[in-house]
């Protein structure tokens, strides 16, 4: 199964999108805290043809953003999305 988009929902406390959200509950939106959940996003970005959105810009959403764009450089756009002006403003 390949994806056109694909997002990646970080927190420290793994809050889940509100099903409110159109798509928030679609079969490829991730939480990302456990070892498995890496794994299965390493799974499928690798069928990603379009883009990932990462919500969610301090530490684990930077990183991951980062390690995403390091290894498919220019097959798709990594798109990181913040409440913060900046990546990491609330931690720095």
């Amino acid at each position: 199964m390949s994806y056109d988009k694909i997002c990646i929902a970080t927190c420290s406390l793994a809050k889940k999108m509100k099903t409110s959200i159109p798509g928030a509950d679609a079969k490829h939106v991730y939480t990302l805290r456990t070892h498995k959940d890496q794994e299965s996003i390493k799974k499928q970005a690798a069928e990603v043809t379009q883009g990932i959105a990462i919500i969610g810009s301090s530490f684990i959403g930077s990183e991951s953003a980062s390690a995403l764009k390091m290894q498919y450089k220019d097959k798709f756009e990594i798109h990181l999305i913040g409440q913060e002006a900046v990546p990491m403003e609330g931690v720095l």
